[in-house]
Formats: C-alpha cells, sequence, structure tokens
C-alpha cells in the first residue's frame, strides 16, 4: 500500500525557476546549510543567534552576508518573482519515499510522506539590507504512511505519537500520521520582529536543549523577537495540548509563557537566560503576558495558603565561549526546583557515603545541566565538523504535582526526548564535499525505568506531588536518595552512520543512505536493532529517531 506513493513522488520533481534567497529556515540540526550558517553566527555575525529557526534579518546580519554563498535550506520551486514589487512566493514538494529493513524481523520497513510546503515573501527594501519592512508566511503540510522499527513502535504504543510528529493511527502495520506547520511574520520597524503561527522552537547551542526543543510536534503560538545593542530577546506564548490515552478529541489545552535572552557579553562570550511557565486548568493566564516579568514572583502571588505554587515554572542560564576561529564550548544548567541544602547533602554524602545519618538526593531538587563542545573545520580542513555534549537530568525534572501541568506537550517532553532521570553522550563527525555529505551519530545514555507501577522520575507524564507518599499503585518513592538511574537501570548505545548526495540544494533534495544499530540493555532484557534505509528526501526538519 505505502510504495504506491514512490512514483507520485517521481512525478512532483519537475523543477522550473527558482529563486535563491530563503525566508525563515527550518530546524535542522545535520544537513550542510545550518552548519554553514552556525559557523557564520559564532564568528562573523555581531549577534550570537541561539533561538532557533533562524529568520532572514538573523541571517543578514553576518558579515559581507552579501558576498556568501550560502546553500538554501527550502529553496524554491515554481517560484514566481515580481522584482518592481519584490513579492516570492514558492511551492516545493515533500519528498520522502524511504524503503527499510529491520534485520531479524519478517516484512519491510520504510516512510512515505506526500504533502508540499508554501511560501509567500513581501519585501519592501532590499534583500542586502538588515532591517526590511519584511512578511513571510509559510504552509507545510504532509500525509505519512510508514512502518517503523521496533523500538520506534515500542515508543508510538507508549505516547500515541511519532516522535516529534502527529498522532498516529495504526493499520495493519502501518503508521498513518500527519504533519502540520504554519507561520505569518513581520518585521515592524528598527527593533521588533513579530510571528505567529503553528510549529515549534529551540532555545540552545547544542544538539539537545534543556530549556526547549523541537523534540514534541507543532503547537499554536505567538512570538515577539526584540534585538537592541547586544541582546536578543524573545518572547514566546504557547497553546500546548496532551491526551495520555491517544484521544487528542478531548484532549487538555494547557498553556506556556516563555523568555529567552541571549547577550553577547564580549565578542566571544555569550550569557543567555531563560525562563517559563506552564499552568493548566484555567485559561489563558493575562498575568504571564507582561513581556519583563520573572515568574516566579507571579507564580507565588496567584498561590494561597492552601495552593501555594499552582503552575510549573523553570529557570535556566546558558552560555557559550568561541575559541579562535573554529572551536565552541557551551552549556546549560536547568532549575525546576532547588534546595540548596540538600545539594550540599550530596556533596557530603559523596565524601561520606557510609554515613546514613545525611539526607541527600531529595526529590524536590530537580536540575539538569549541558556541557558541549564544538569544531568547525577540523584540523583546517574545510566542512569537516565535530560535536560532542553531555546531558545530565536528575529525576523528577520537568514533571509535576499536576501531571497536565507538566513540562510536555502531545505527550512527548518539550526539552530533551529522554524525559528525565538519564546521563547522556552524543557526538556526530560531519564531513561536506560539494554534494556529497557524511555523518556518523554516537549516542550513549543511561536512564532508569519504571515496573510494575513504580515511579523512578523518568516519566515526566507521572505526578511527583508528595512523591515519597504512595502513588497511585500504592509504591513507596523515596523521598531522599534518589539518583540518576534508580529504577530498572537501562543502558542504550546508538550509532548511525549515513552518506547523501545533494540533488537539488535550493529543496534540499537528498538520496540517502545509513544504517542504524542500537542496543538496550538491563537486569530484564536486550534488545538489539539492525536497521538500514536508503532512499530520496526533502529535508525540511528533524526526526529524532534516536531515542
Amino acid at each position: 500500500m505505502i510504495k504506491r506513493f514512490t512514483y507520485s513522488f517521481l512525478i512532483i520533481l519537475v523543477c522550473t525557476s527558482v529563486f535563491n534567497h530563503y525566508v525563515y529556515s527550518q530546524l535542522l540540526h545535520y544537513q550542510s546549510t545550518c552548519d554553514t550558517i552556525e559557523r557564520q553566527f559564532y564568528f562573523n555575525s555581531p549577534h550570537s543567534v541561539i533561538a532557533k529557526p533562524y529568520t532572514i534579518q538573523d541571517v543578514k546580519l553576518i558579515k559581507n552576508y552579501s558576498n556568501l554563498d550560502l546553500p538554501v535550506p527550502n529553496g524554491f520551486v515554481f517560484a514566481n518573482k515580481d522584482t518592481a514589487n519584490k513579492r516570492y512566493f514558492s511551492a516545493i514538494p515533500i519528498i520522502n519515499a524511504f524503503p527499510a529493513k529491520e534485520f531479524g524481523m519478517s516484512g519491510s520497513e520504510g516512510e512515505y510522506p506526500l504533502g508540499a510546503e508554501l511560501q509567500f515573501l513581501r519585501d519592501k527594501n532590499s534583500l542586502d539590507s538588515r532591517r526590511d519592512n519584511l512578511f513571510a508566511c509559510d504552509f507545510q503540510y504532509s500525509y505519512n504512511q510508514a512502518i517503523f522499527p521496533d523500538y520506534i513502535k515500542s515508543y508510538i504504543d507508549k505516547t500515541h505519537v511519532v516522535p516529534g510528529q502527529g498522532h498516529a493511527d495504526i493499520i495493519n502495520g502501518v503508521c498513518l500520521y500527519q504533519n502540520l506547520s504554519f507561520y505569518a511574520a513581520k518585521s515592524v520597524g528598527k527593533y521588533f520582529d513579530f510571528e505567529g503561527g503553528f510549529g515549534k522552537h529551540f532555545f540552545g547551542d547544542g544538539y539537545r536543549s534543556l530549556f526547549l526543543s523541537d523534540a514534541s510536534y507543532s503547537y499554536p503560538y505567538f512570538q515577539i523577537t526584540t534585538t537592541i545593542w547586544k541582546i536578543k530577546y524573545t518572547n514566546l506564548y504557547t497553546n500546548f495540548k496532551d491526551s495520555t490515552n491517544g484521544n487528542w478529541f478531548k484532549a487538555k489545552n494547557k498553556y506556556g509563557a516563555f523568555h529567552f535572552l541571549s547577550w553577547d557579553a564580549t565578542k566571544r562570550l555569550n550569557f543567555n537566560f531563560f525562563e517559563a511557565i506552564i499552568w493548566a486548568g484555567r485559561s489563558y493566564d493575562v498575568n504571564y503576558l507582561n513581556p519583563v516579568i520573572f515568574y516566579r514572583p507571579v507564580e507565588f502571588s496567584l498561590g494561597d495558603a492552601t495552593n501555594p505554587n499552582p503552575d510549573n515554572a523553570l529557570m535556566g542560564f546558558g552560555t557559550h565561549y568561541t575559541i579562535g576561529k573554529s572551536q565552541v564550548l557551551y552549556g546549560q544548567l536547568l532549575l525546576n526546583d532547588f534546595d540548596l541544602s540538600n545539594v550540599k547533602a550530596g556533596f557530603s554524602h559523596m565524601l561520606h557515603p557510609h554515613d546514613t545519618t545525611i539526607q541527600w538526593g531529595s526529590w524536590t531538587n530537580k536540575q539538569a545541566f549541558q556541557l558541549g563542545y564544538k569544531y568547525f573545520n577540523v584540523a583546517g580542513i574545510k566542512n569537516l565538523n565535530f560535536q560532542t555534549e553531555y546531558n545530565y537530568v536528575r529525576p523528577y525534572v520537568y514533571s509535576h504535582r499536576d501531571v497536565i501541568a507538566n513540562y510536555g506537550n502531545f505527550n512527548e517532553p518539550l526539552a530533551d526526548p529522554l524525559g528525565a532521570n538519564f546521563w547522556e553522550s552524543v557526538t556526530f563527525l560531519k564531513y561536506i564535499h560539494k554534494q556529497w555529505y557524511f555523518e556518523i551519530e554516537y549516542m550513549h545514555y543511561l536512564t532508569g525505568l519504571d515496573s510494575n507501577g513504580s515511579h523512578f522520575g523518568q516519566d515526566i507524564y507521572r505526578s511527583t506531588f508528595d512523591a515519597y507518599l504512595p502513588d497511585e499503585h500504592n509504591v513507596v518513592v523515596k523521598e531522599y536518595g534518589n539518583k540518576v538511574g534508580q529504577g530498572i537501570t537501562t543502558t542504550v548505545n546508538y550509532i548511525s552512520p549515513k552518506v547523501s548526495y545533494l540533488i537539488y540544494p535550493r529543496m534540499n533534495l537528498r538520496i540517502e543512505l545509513g544504517y542504524i544499530y542500537r542496543t538496550q540493555k538491563s537486569v530484564i532484557e536486550t534488545k538489539n536493532t539492525n536497521y538500514i534505509f536508503f532512499g530520496i528526501k526533502t529535508s525540511l526538519d528533524n526526526r529524532h529517531y534516536d531515542l
């Protein structure tokens, strides 16, 4: 059934005149365009742009922008250009005919979406200037049919969604789901950009983000971006949904308000600050529309003696430092709840592990941190890029006493897709030569899973209120002594080499061959995945299948 779409995709590949500027880039980690632009932001731009997606205003801050030969991640097919009025329209077919095979399993796998992306740009001034009176809009839709490897199927069975994508219906073993995103954006004056739509965002320098990532499905949002001096400030207002039983017609509304401030303290050193509030059970709270408030004081002011903390508030601090002309050190620190005395007790426990009087590892201490390193043009070899990253997330981080107010959307985490109660390392080596692209990813992580109704802090869709008391399954969760990996300690190794050839850069159309080897080990079971895939695709967004 799903292979019949392959022929339809090939017919759509008829291309006519194109236009080599773009409006807003997609959220992409791995393809050559974003590596190139990201390097330019670090070393040839007056602003460090670490809130994604990038905008054309961001890109045009790059030194000698008009002389750069930047490839276009979402190129233009069937484009119409009105030179006099500077209006541009494009239609891009979404191609992804990817037969695949998981060794040891009967049948075949693969992904076969059919869709398109439509874009419009109106620009009253020169595209070579920094500030334009721009209006841009974009609409992207795809209908997808897929058969996934076994470890992804297990994830879909639990969450009822495809990782980072839409609700999954399973019919005769075939997963059916839809992807939708759109936006309209307008620059106003010298400092402000306004944007509204249905999409996702990413805050940070890393492959993962502990603040806000693109790991979940799209959501309605309104965003205001202010750029003044060395500061770039983002206000983001969102409407999330969750349905743990997969009935999205009866999904519950939840809301979010975010602040993300990026400050280039020096030419090499950047500091960024993050805060977020998630609430449910009432309509959008006007108290959180104030663009400059700190949410914690407002959160406490909204409570009372019996309900002092009605909403889920998070705060974070990030930084990066550039070394020379090719290296970057970066990191993040995320705080949900913080008990300094208990943190000190944790250090005491490390020094005196046999002292049973020390009360360390409180479940209320919810912190996470990230450390990472990027090296562009390794050893002077052009377009050979390296990145390695370590993420550590304590148990119960991103959870909340009221499950609907957790830090999640569409049954998935809003930050790292692994949830909580884990540490992970992920490393990439990438090389681009002309139209060839080579990548190898290696990931290793340790987490602690639940069993028999236990609650050890990995699943953010479990309540953490009075977690040391019996939960709904009458399982006692420890008040103290909580540590990463508690529960059913599980280790996962994931390695995926891939090679692709760029057929048509302006729509990022490529032929790709790849392989996934994944092992999952615990005291309960061992699972191995050998998965090979080959096909043609339009790469317009990320696929978070490295779980």
